[in-house]
């Protein structure tokens, strides 16, 4: 998921935004991803992570932006780039 940064040069608390932003971008609504939310969830507050979710231009795709708003119980029209007359399949 961090592919294109060092790791060791990622702080919890200073990246805090870059982090969150990440793995929320990355198609949670797949179950192969759950556990990298779940491990986004040890590591931040819920509400640090809603405080991200709503701000965020990184998170895209209404399906994914759906899941994330039920999770924490956002309005997914909230986000950035939700498109409230697109329909998924």
């Amino acid at each position: 998921m961090f592919w294109d940064v060092k790791m060791e040069d990622l702080s919890i608390n200073r990246d805090k935004d870059f982090i969150i932003q990440r793995v929320l971008s990355r198609h949670m609504n797949k179950i192969e991803n759950l556990e990298n939310l779940e491990n986004l969830e040890k590591l931040y507050s819920k509400n640090s992570i809603k405080l991200y979710a709503k701000n965020s231009s990184e998170i895209f795709g209404n399906e994914n932006i759906e899941f994330v708003a039920s999770r924490y119980g956002l309005n997914p029209r909230g986000f950035k780039k939700y498109l409230p007359n697109i329909k998924h399949a």
